[in-house]
């Protein structure tokens, strides 16, 4: 059996409006209200911002993104709303994820000869 386990660290950008700005629409129809709200990962991928992560695992099943791509994420929000984001606030969220994983064998099948299986089906060759 073989095991390991690993943390690593990802980001996900948040968005607010300002109190007295009011309800903006991002593309996608994603309504910004006054409380914190994460941006859907699923934006930055739409848009060609890769999520940067080392870890596939944490790609898999959260919607981290890296450092870099978190920033484009927040750029590509303000750039989308009138006004080039004034009146919307953003921060980034910092994460851990941990992970581990295991191998066990559980079967074994008959041996396999090659050079048996090949006398037997091309006995001329």
């Amino acid at each position: 059996m073989s095991a390991g386990n690993g943390t690593t660290h990802g980001y996900y950008v948040e968005v607010r409006a300002i109190a007295g700005v009011g309800i903006q629409k991002l593309p996608g129809d994603f309504v910004v209200a006054q409380e914190w709200k994460r941006l859907p990962v699923r934006s930055a991928l739409e848009i060609g911002v890769p999520r940067g992560l080392y870890c596939r695992e944490a790609e898999a099943v959260t919607d981290l993104v890296s450092f870099a791509a978190a920033h484009a994420l927040m750029a590509w929000a303000a750039a989308s709303v009138d006004l080039d984001g004034v009146g919307l606030e953003f921060r980034l969220v910092e994460a851990e994820f941990t992970y581990s994983w295991a191998v066990k064998e559980i079967a074994h099948g008959e041996p396999v000869s090659f050079s048996e299986r090949r006398r037997k089906e091309f006995p001329h060759a």
